[in-house]
């Protein structure tokens, strides 16, 4: 049964459209904020970047063809090949698609990232990635929900633990004749029953299962920072930055670990 929300019962829109178009509104204003953050942090930054780039590149053509047309010719020629070899990832000396290196994209795929320094060239490879994808998100998908399921469980189970203690504690001091606390309005703590109810009827509150979940992730982001700061010789907050990326499965491919050239064929 559908129930209609506050000011848009004029409107004879339900409570469930209502909450949509609310979460709309909210996302289309968050988005925008976004922009306007991001314009202002970024924006000075990029126009001195590319300034610098331009007046770099002209100094280094005239330096290196001092002005001459066909050495001119022939560097752009050469910084095209340069650049098209960077985006394929064939100018790396890093191997893409060695053993390790297909595990890798292979997991970049399952799991939404697409850093984007692996891509496949071939048709073949190209077709066989939509296939593999395709299981393979799904399959990571219901893993991940799964495993989100299972983790909840056990915060809940953890919660409830310390709950119980608390409970027993309280009964304890009341049959010593001691004043206890008890929860008048438990509504506001958003709880399932007050807390010297029978214990079978409690489940932890919402919130406090997010903020288990918060905290596991910021520790597990921290952690995982300290040790790629370490690995790859990357300032905290640039491994702290690649960590959220990864972790969130944007992937923008500025930062990705195991890029150095570890190739054992090598010249002695």
């Amino acid at each position: 049964m559908f129930h209609v929300l506050g000011c848009f019962a004029r409107l004879h829109i339900y409570e469930e459209n209502a909450r949509f178009v609310l979460i709309s509104v909210l996302l289309l204003l968050y988005l925008c904020l976004g922009a306007f953050i991001f314009h202002i942090l970024e924006r000075d930054a990029e126009i001195k970047e590319r300034r610098q780039f331009k007046d770099d590149s002209e100094r280094l053509r005239i330096l290196v063809c001092n002005r001459s047309t066909s050495c001119l010719e022939r560097l752009e020629e050469l910084l095209a090949l340069h650049a098209q070899g960077t985006v394929s990832g064939v100018g790396s000396d890093r191997d893409r698609f060695d053993l390790a290196g297909s595990f890798f994209f292979s997991g970049t795929v399952i799991s939404t990232i697409g850093f984007g320094t692996a891509t496949p060239r071939t048709i073949l490879g190209r077709a066989a990635t939509i296939g593999y994808g395709v299981v393979g998100c799904t399959c990571c998908v219901l893993f991940f929900n799964l495993f989100l399921e299972r983790l909840i469980t056990a915060f809940s189970y953890l919660l409830r633990y310390f709950h119980e203690k608390k409970v027993r504690r309280r009964l304890m001091l009341a049959s010593n004749n001691k004043p206890i606390t008890l929860l008048v309005n438990n509504e506001d703590y958003a709880e399932s029953a007050s807390s010297c109810e029978a214990v079978d009827n409690w489940r932890p509150s919402v919130y406090k299962v997010f903020f288990c979940l918060l905290t596991l992730s910021a520790l597990l982001i921290s952690t995982a920072a300290l040790v790629y700061s370490c690995v790859e010789d990357w300032p905290y907050i640039d491994a702290l930055y690649f960590c959220f990326i990864s972790f969130a499965t944007i992937g923008f491919g500025d930062y990705v670990s195991n890029q150095k050239d570890v190739s054992l064929n090598k010249d002695v």
